[in-house]
């Protein structure tokens, strides 16, 4: 169930879907015969997967899923990927698992800063610059002062200063654009590390 959970989180790199394991099910085959099925029951907290309100796909394509077939000897083989690629893998991960923007915000930031974060005295000035640069090397529209506007609305959630439903309960068409662009591009980004590992290479240090 580990490699097949580390699967769907993979997938999620390659398209976004709202799979999860509710409703997975252990099969037992007897000559090719089914003979028994029992449902998986998943246990703990995050076992839902959510997405942002913009209207998306919820499945793969066949292209998609031979798109992750190729991916998924990483998870056989336990390759160890920088820390910091696996810590901003992590927080996408948890992202999709959690259904306030509130926390989906600071965690995808969060993702965002542990690829590039190098100085805590310029937190903001090195978000800015360096998930800019992210962006426009996966062709993602993305401004500065929209990265400013992203950096300070994630500092204010994570010193609990306000939450997004201050705003009336509903966020911007702007807002929401924005943080889907945020959560594409630390999603592109992981994808491409986990396909080209000299790419990923560069994550290895400051």
């Amino acid at each position: 169930m580990e490699e097949l959970a580390a699967v769907v989180a993979i997938s999620r790199l390659v398209h976004p879907t709202t799979t999860g394991l509710r409703y997975a099910a252990r099969v037992s085959l007897v000559n090719g015969q089914v003979r028994q099925i029992l449902a998986f029951q998943p246990r703990g907290v995050s076992v839902d997967v959510f997405w942002s309100k913009a209207d998306r796909r919820d499945w793969l394509t066949i292209a998609e899923a031979q798109h992750i077939k190729l991916l998924m000897p990483l998870i056989m083989e336990k390759r160890l990927l920088p820390k910091r690629i696996h810590n901003a893998y992590w927080h996408h991960e948890y992202a999709m698992r959690t259904y306030y923007v509130d926390h989906r915000w600071v965690l995808i930031s969060t993702g965002l800063d542990a690829l590039v974060n190098i100085d805590p005295y310029q937190g903001q000035k090195k978000f800015v610059s360096r998930v800019n640069r992210l962006a426009q090397s996966h062709s993602i529209s993305l401004t500065e002062n929209e990265l400013e506007k992203a950096y300070k609305l994630r500092s204010s959630l994570v010193h609990g200063q306000q939450f997004l439903s201050d705003q009336g309960n509903k966020l911007t068409d702007a807002e929401i654009a924005l943080y889907d662009k945020i959560e594409e591009v630390l999603r592109r980004t992981l994808l491409r590390a986990f396909e080209d590992n000299h790419y990923a290479t560069h994550f290895r240090d400051e």
